[in-house]
Formats: C-alpha cells, sequence, structure tokens
C-alpha cells in the first residue's frame, strides 16, 4: 500500500510549473515570505476578509476558489478559534516557500506551507493540515479510536533493548496487517547484511513465476532484468512493490525471513506459518477457484506449504481485486501492534538507523516538522477491510518511539484519511509526553 500525504481540506498549488524546477531568478528577501505567513495566520479567523485573497496567484484560485479556502478558515476558527501567531518549522524561512505552525487561540495549531509565486509578491502553493490539540494525550486519542467500526488496536511506546508501551488499545491483539509485513522482509535482509550473507549491492533477476499483481510497477519488466537487492528493498517499501516483495521473499528464502520474525519477538509467529508471498495471497484469495480458500484452511502448515508450492506456475489472469473484504481474518499476514513495534525496534538495533530505516523514510505518510522528528520510519498496509500504520521515528529530544494502528471490517471497507488524521494527532501527542 502505498499512501500519501492526506490533509484536512487544502493541499493545492506546488505543481504550479515554475515551482517544480530550478532556475535562475533572483531570491526573493525572506521577509515577503515572513508576510505571507502573517497574512495566512490573520486569516484564520471568522472573518478572514480580503487580504489574504488578494494575494493568491490565479493559477492557485483556479484550483481552490477563495469560498473554499475562506470555508475552511472560517471553520478552523470557529472550531480552534483565530490564529494568534506562528513559529516556523525544520529550517527557518526559506526565500520561496516554508513551513510554519499557525497558533490558534483554543489551544491548538495547525500546520500551514506557502509556496511564492515566480512575481514574489504572490503565493502559488497553500497547504493546511488538520489542526492539532496541543493538550490532547495519546489515551484522548486512543478512546476516539475505540470507537471506530470493526475490531481496532494500537500500541504506542518508546524504544530501547525493549519495548515500553506508553499506551495502548487492544495492543496485543492479533490483526490483518495487509503489505506492513514487509517489515519482516526487510528485517531478513538486513541481518543478513549485518551478518555478511547479503549485500546490498546484490543482483537478482526478475522471474516470471515470482511476478506479482499491483501495488508497485515491477510486474511490467521483462523478465531477466537485474535488480540490487537495495533497490527492491526501496521499491518494496517506498511503492509497496508487490514484485519487488515477492523477489526479496524468495531470493531469502521464506525460512529466513519466518526466523526474522521469530527473532525479533512476535507473540504468534504460527499465524504467519507459511509466510505469504503476495502472489501467493492473491491466487488463494482472489482467484475464480474459491476451493483454494477452503483447501487452504483444512491444511497443516506442511500441507500449505505443499499447496502452495503448487502455486508457482499458475497464470493470474484469474485473480480480481476485490470491492469488498475477502476473509480478512482467516487469509493475511497477522500482527498484533505490539508485534510491530517490536518489528520496528528489531530494524532500529539492527540497521541502527542506516540503510532500511533511511528506505522507510522516503514516504512517511504524513507532514513531517523535522525540527519535531529528526527521523520517521514508516510502513503500513491494507486491502479492503483491512488497514494497517506503523511508524517508528526519532523526535528531537533524543527518543526512538513507535506506533502502530490496526482496524479490521469484515463487512465493508475503512476509511484510510480517518485513520491516518487520528495517527498523526496521537503521534504529536506521544512526542509530547514526558
Amino acid at each position: 500500500m502505498k499512501i500519501l500525504f492526506v490533509l484536512l481540506v487544502v493541499g493545492l498549488g506546488f505543481t504550479v510549473g515554475q515551482e517544480s524546477r530550478p532556475d535562475s531568478r533572483p531570491e526573493t528577501p525572506i521577509p515577503a515570505i515572513e508576510a505571507m505567513a502573517r497574512l495566512v495566520t490573520d486569516a484564520v479567523r471568522e472573518d478572514p476578509g480580503d487580504a489574504l485573497r488578494v494575494v493568491l496567484s490565479e493559477p492557485l484560485l483556479a484550483a481552490a476558489p477563495w469560498p473554499r479556502i475562506r470555508a475552511h478558515l472560517v471553520a478552523t476558527a470557529k472550531i480552534h478559534g483565530r490564529g494568534t501567531g506562528f513559529s516556523w518549522g525544520a529550517g527557518g524561512p526559506k526565500a520561496r516557500s516554508s513551513s510554519f505552525w499557525i497558533t490558534l487561540e483554543k489551544g491548538s495549531e495547525m500546520w500551514c506551507d506557502v509556496v511564492l509565486a515566480p512575481d514574489g509578491r504572490t503565493l502559488s502553493g497553500l497547504l493546511f493540515q488538520e489542526p492539532l490539540r496541543i493538550g490532547q494525550t495519546v489515551d484522548d486519542v486512543l478512546k476516539d479510536f475505540a470507537k471506530f467500526p470493526g475490531t481496532t488496536s494500537a500500541a504506542i511506546g518508546t524504544l530501547g533493548d525493549d519495548v515500553e508501551l506508553i499506551a495502548g488499545h487492544a495492543p496485543d491483539v492479533l490483526l490483518p496487517t495487509g503489505s506492513t509485513f514487509k517489515l519482516w522482509v526487510l528485517g531478513a535482509l538486513a541481518a543478513g547484511v549485518e551478518d555478511g550473507s547479503r549485500r546490498w549491492d546484490e543482483t537478482t533477476a526478475l522471474t516470471k513465476s515470482r511476478m506479482s499483481a499491483p501495488s508497485g510497477r515491477l510486474h511490467q519488466w521483462p523478465e531477466g532484468t537485474p535488480f540490487t537487492l537495495a533497490t527492491l528493498a526501496g521499491a518494496m517499501i517506498s511503492e509497496s512493490d508487490n514484485t519487488a516483495t515477492d523477489h526479496l521473499l524468495f531470493h531469502l528464502g521464506r525460512t529466513t525471513v519466518e526466523s526474522w520474525m521469530r527473532k525479533i519477538g512476535h507473540a504468534t509467529p504460527a499465524a504467519n506459518v507459511p509466510l505469504l508471498a503476495t502472489r501467493e495471497l492473491f491466487l488463494l484469495k482472489f482467484s475464480a477457484d474459491a476451493s483454494r480458500i477452503d483447501r487452504w484452511m483444512a491444511a497443516t502448515p506442511e500441507e500449505r506449504r505443499a499447496l502452495l508450492a503448487s502455486f508457482a506456475g499458475l497464470s493470474m489472469d484469474d485473480v480480481a481485486s476485490p470491492a469488498l473484504p475477502v476473509r480478512p481474518r482467516d487469509i493475511e499476514w497477522f500482527a498484533s501492534p505490539l508485534d510491530l513495534l517490536r518489528t520496528m525496534n528489531g530494524l532500529r538495533k539492527i540497521d541502527d538507523g542506516g540503510r532500511a530505516v533511511s528506505l522507510l523514510g522516503i514516504n512517511p505518510a504524513f507532514r513531517v516538522d523535522s525540527s519535531r522528528f529528526p527521523i520517521v520510519a514508516y510502513k503500513g498496509g491494507s486491502e479492503p477491510g483491512v488497514l494497517n500504520m506503523t511508524w517508528m521515528w526519532k523526535d528531537d529530544r533524543g527518543r526512538w518511539m513507535a506506533a502502530a494502528f490496526s482496524w479490521c471490517r469484515d463487512d465493508a471497507v475503512v476509511d484510510e484519511a480517518r485513520l491516518l488524521r487520528l495517527a498523526t494527532r496521537a503521534i504529536h501527542a506521544a512526542r509530547r509526553t514526558p
């Protein structure tokens, strides 16, 4: 699963052509960007006036008309109070674009990005994130999570020799994870590099029998194309590429990945033995042959390994993407949020903030202020009725922390944007814990 930035209402600009490539224009004085930040902050009120509207460029207003922006400003002020001031994000103000926190009078703060147009006098980019209540605790957020329909579980903790739980909601409940299981593949690879049995620059070639379905793009590449393990790992994590995942899983060895999953302290490893490749899960759950599900459910672990071996030459032509959940609690990859915190801690200890953690930072899933979160690592996973989001981060006090959120419904799909907003609140609240 690939998760893009999901913001409350306005996410615009930033695609204006002149802003997307280097140029030789003279630098706009930083006071210009400071003036824009003040204008945006002052516009967060129940009567925004026209001062902000007149500095919004025509391309920006074409993408998001002023009534839409105004409605967001008014709604924010009614709930959280007017903007009373702002503080810069990481690196302070920059000449062409900057990020800052708007302080709201009722005890919240809101992240905002602005981009100056080429003329240096108007804005070509304006982006708001959902306000965060400064006094909200992690427990407050998890109480909201418990009200979601279906089954939910979450864990947030600090990382050291072991995981120390800060807060949890059914933190040891085993639920499907979707593509978050790919952390175990990455961990097995990083452990192999650490012990010298593998190298990041080691290569393997694409093989037809290991080609999977999207997400990702490598299933479209020619058979025989060589890739380094580092490149496959990057595709597996940043784009959740299933073909990259399956090539790594079989190159490392299924039992090798299963062993690493056990080593990091998964409480119920038998739930994932044998560990499914993504291609195998698709052939089991989403093909026209429904008898495969019954055979899988009735089989012992060894019989399941034999069944998976028989899939090697099967075509995926009859595999279809379902619109509704298909046996999410029976055939999937399974972990509790605590298992996933242990997974992240295992990766941190093996990798020591190196390549594997860097790969997990390619797509952090939410807008990151690096002055508060110098390092953010993320992996998530989903299928209809299943959603998991798992993070690890280093905060501005040097603490390593992690959070995992799982949500499962048997009767309907789940709302990815809703969970991302809640998880973002929880992560910021965790940073404020003593």
